[in-house]
């Protein structure tokens, strides 16, 4: 018995190949640049969400900035007005607070960094101490100019996350002391990150060292903690960045 030869498939016709050369042609371009829009949208929606952040974080920033140099104002100008004697500090400090209710405290030091009135007064069972381990003595006592301080854990009235503004006492040239007035970190930061929430973004603001004054609920940090390897850094002379900024979930 003979074996038998299947068919061959017959070839295609002219007409199925002209067919599917007109689909492809058809297609393949209209996919193509549905796929160069779909690119081009996420390009665009990528860039104003960067556009967003940059801006909200340009305004949150000179808002605080703002904010807190009219405290330092306002230490400068009580340290330039008073004397290094101790009578009348205990009043001239209570009425800087109640101008500037956001210090929680306030007080005066010699030059040797000893505490000679505050307000609010410790209680009486306040171990005696001095500051001249604290950044807002330390830094006017070298250059006799008013400072701003990185954050800090206050100690003699509590626990607070604070910042410190502090400007030096001068007589005839020589340092003799600091006025300074401790800021709550909450009480230039709780509005703001609650605004920006809504927003559906997140806050952190970090000190000159890189510590974390703040992070709002969606941020993974913690008060002090140490972020310089994770955001940018900004130069303050020329304003542009040092780093590339890193954008995160």
């Amino acid at each position: 018995m003979a074996d038998t030869v299947p068919d061959a498939a017959p070839p295609p016709s002219l007409q199925r190949k002209f067919t599917t050369a007109v689909i492809l042609a058809a297609v393949l371009p209209a996919v193509g640049l549905g796929l160069a829009d779909q690119v081009a949208a996420y390009r665009s929606q990528a860039q104003y969400l960067r556009d967003r952040v940059e801006v909200t974080a340009a305004l949150s920033g000179a808002a605080v900035d703002e904010f807190v140099q009219a405290k330092l104002s306002s230490v400068g100008l009580l340290a330039d007005l008073g004397t290094v004697k101790v009578e009348g500090w205990g009043a001239r400090l209570e009425e800087l607070r109640e101008r500037y209710p956001h210090f929680i405290s306030a007080l005066v030091t010699d030059g040797n960094g000893k505490v000679l009135a505050m307000s609010p007064e410790p209680p009486a069972d306040t171990p005696s101490s001095g500051v001249t381990d604290r950044e807002y003595f330390r830094v006017p006592q070298r250059s006799h100019r008013p400072f701003v301080s990185d954050a800090f854990v206050g100690r003699r009235l509590g626990n607070d996350a604070l910042v410190a503004v502090s400007a030096p006492l001068m007589e005839d040239g020589k340092f003799m002391g600091v006025v300074e007035g401790s800021i709550p970190v909450s009480s230039f930061v709780s509005v703001r990150t609650s605004g920006i929430q809504r927003r559906g973004m997140e806050v952190l603001i970090v000190d000159r060292s890189r510590h974390v004054i703040h992070a709002s609920d969606g941020i993974p940090y913690t008060f002090l903690q140490d972020v310089s390897d994770r955001v940018a850094s900004v130069d303050p002379a020329s304003g542009r960045r040092s780093t590339p900024a890193v954008f995160m979930t």
